[in-house]
């Protein structure tokens, strides 16, 4: 009896480490994706701070009219 739920042991330790691991997954995207939105802020900063960045217009205004949409 003693080897059958050394079995099940296992089984539930195989499923709780999957299980772990897909919770995971989505945390380590999330965390490269801010990231890698950390390193783009740093780049468009210093275009800024160099007088280099040149905004678009049109991308301003839809940030500007959705924004009013929303009652900011």
């Amino acid at each position: 009896m003693n080897e059958k739920w050394d079995g099940l042991d296992q089984a539930l330790d195989t499923i709780c480490f999957e299980r772990e691991l897909r919770r995971e997954a989505p945390e380590k995207a999330a965390s490269s994706t801010s990231e890698e939105r950390a390193r783009k802020l740093n780049a468009l900063k210093e275009q800024i701070r160099d007088g280099l960045y040149k905004p678009d217009i049109k991308d301003i205004a839809r940030l500007l009219t959705s924004a009013l949409d929303r009652g900011m």
